[in-house]
């Protein structure tokens, strides 16, 4: 499988010392980072791994009568599998996780003669996998996508740990790919962390026995698009058939040259190659699907439609980055109605302008009032969602805690308590009377 060399991780890309989100977060100067939109990172990546299907479908001609099934597992919620379908009508899916499936997924499913052969709400296991293969061998090239996580990262306060879930998911990720056999697989991937080096560690720490080098599947490395801003998270296409006796091939993954080229790729224009790879996948799509859409720019805006972020358009004309972290910010307050702003405002708020309105009025003991920003006044409503967004994900901002609104919050909580109080002495010494007959 060939893949254009800008979206991969080469061996020889550029390097920069990872530094943490905290030491380089600032009002004054913050290391601007990538956008994070979770369901269209997955959705670009399987585009691009689906094209080498089709191509293999088209190209191979052991392929010829048979059609081509994906088993995804961890495929949940898959709010963006709906659309991918679409792009896709040829392929069967097999999707697995134990955890839910949006309703459009379900529906989809539910459906005689659907694209979606299984959903299975359980785990992904070697036993699954060969029944699955036994299932549908005969009639389906099979191919694989994981992107299944055994831990949750950010509840681990030891490197070793995130070490011992890598090492386990990698494991599992290549039993899966001789269980089921697959003519190619799309992993997701990264080596383990660097092991700490604090000159300081604590007993703890210094049990971490993570190496710097680590061997497993070697292939392709894909760069994520719309990845979390620190992510050195890939995706690793590696190419069978792993059938029995197959001897797959494998590389030496050096722990801090990962680390340190993720890095430097995620802070040097993030945003410019996160629109230029968007840009690339889908005229790539559109080059194989000619009729699909009518421009790359079509297809973009749909793919934010479907999502639910249709004010997130990186490939309009006219749409810059300071528009696309302002609707960022704004979809992070979880309130529909900030999207008020969007239009009203998407000009003003460079990045200089909204550390300003932070810096200046978090720690107000009320709501600021009297503030513009241009020719706009600044009401109530506009700081209450405002205050509402994720600075340090958007921005680069150090934590923001607002004064007056944890003001606010105290004193709804403290009014909650005191009817609770109220209600509990009413009805603790309210008389009992009997039902009437």
């Amino acid at each position: 499988m060939l893949f254009d060399r800008r979206l991969v991780l080469r061996e020889d890309a550029p390097r920069r010392p990872y530094r943490s989100n905290v030491s380089t977060a600032s009002f004054e100067c913050p290391l601007l980072k990538g956008l994070h939109y979770g369901q269209r990172k997955l959705a670009l990546s399987e585009v691009e791994f689906f094209l080498q299907i089709a191509m293999y479908a088209k190209n191979c001609s052991s392929a010829a009568s048979l059609k081509v099934l994906v088993v995804y597992a961890g495929a949940a919620c898959g709010l963006h599998l709906p659309f991918l379908f679409s792009l896709f009508p040829t392929l069967d899916f097999v999707l697995i996780d134990p955890a839910p499936f949006c309703s459009q997924v379900k529906e989809i499913a539910s459906k005689e003669g659907s694209c979606v052969l299984e959903l299975i709400e359980d785990f992904c296991t070697p036993e699954l996998c060969l029944r699955i293969r036994r299932t549908y061998c005969e009639t389906h090239d099979i191919f694989l996508v994981s992107d299944i996580r055994s831990g949750e990262p950010t509840g681990m306060s030891l490197n070793q740990e995130h070490t011992d879930m890598i090492q386990q998911d990698n494991y599992a990720q290549r039993e899966w790919c001789f269980s089921l056999e697959v003519q190619a697989a799309m992993l997701k991937f990264h080596p383990p962390y660097p092991a700490t080096k604090d000159s300081d560690l604590t007993s703890n720490n210094a049990q971490d026995t993570t190496v710097e080098e680590y061997t497993y599947l070697d292939g392709t490395q894909l760069l994520g698009v719309w990845a979390p801003k620190s992510s050195s998270e890939v995706r690793l296409v590696v190419v069978g058939p792993f059938k029995r006796g197959y001897e797959a091939p494998a590389r030496r993954y050096h722990c801090t040259a990962h680390e340190e080229q993720c890095y430097a790729y995620n802070v040097d224009n993030r945003y410019e190659k996160d629109c230029a790879a968007e840009r690339l996948i889908l005229e790539t799509y559109l080059s194989a699907f000619p009729d699909a859409y009518k421009s790359v720019e079509q297809l973009s805006k749909t793919l934010s439609e479907k999502l639910g972020y249709p004010l997130f358009c990186p490939l309009e004309p006219g749409f810059t980055e300071q528009h696309a972290r302002w609707v960022t910010l704004l979809y992070s307050s979880g309130n529909p109605s900030a999207l008020q702003y969007f239009e009203l405002l998407k000009n003003d708020m460079s990045v200089a302008q909204v550390a300003r309105l932070v810096s200046e009025h978090k720690d107000c003991s009320e709501i600021p009032a009297d503030v513009k920003v241009g020719d706009v006044v600044l009401t109530p409503h506009f700081w209450s969602v405002f205050a509402a967004g994720d600075f340090a994900a958007v921005y680069c901002f150090p934590v923001v805690r607002w004064r007056w609104r944890q003001q606010a919050y105290r004193h709804r909580l403290s009014n909650k308590q005191d009817g609770s109080k109220r209600n509990h002495r009413r009805f603790a010494g309210k008389k009992r009377t009997a039902n009437a007959a």
